[in-house]
């Protein structure tokens, strides 16, 4: 009842206002309104923004990082063709210098 109170208190008082006060008050609660709604979409624009470049910042990090282990696995395997061959050539000269007893 308490709050049923406060309306039809508050309707009595705007009763006794000019029709040009009452237009006042509500012309600023709708600029209120308004002002509340593009500041909460420019805030969000804002986190969306931020939200994206620490994304794009990721990517590029992953990026490199994948580049990286590329150019890891390159030297890896460049060090073990290298070695293969080294191995192939020894197996070599050792056949050709040990005879082999059947």
């Amino acid at each position: 009842m308490d709050l049923i109170d406060k309306l039809i208190g508050f309707a009595q008082k705007l009763g006794g206002l000019s029709a040009a006060t009452i237009f006042a008050l509500i012309s600023i609660v709708q600029g209120y309104i308004i002002y509340r709604k593009e500041r909460f979409t420019e805030d969000s624009n804002e986190k969306w923004r931020l939200t994206r470049d620490g994304q794009i910042r990721a990517e590029e990090a992953q990026t490199t990082v994948v580049s990286k282990l590329v150019d890891v696995t390159a030297m890896n395997t460049n060090a073990i063709n290298t070695q293969t061959a080294r191995i192939d050539r020894l197996s070599t000269l050792i056949e050709e210098r040990l005879p082999r007893h059947a």
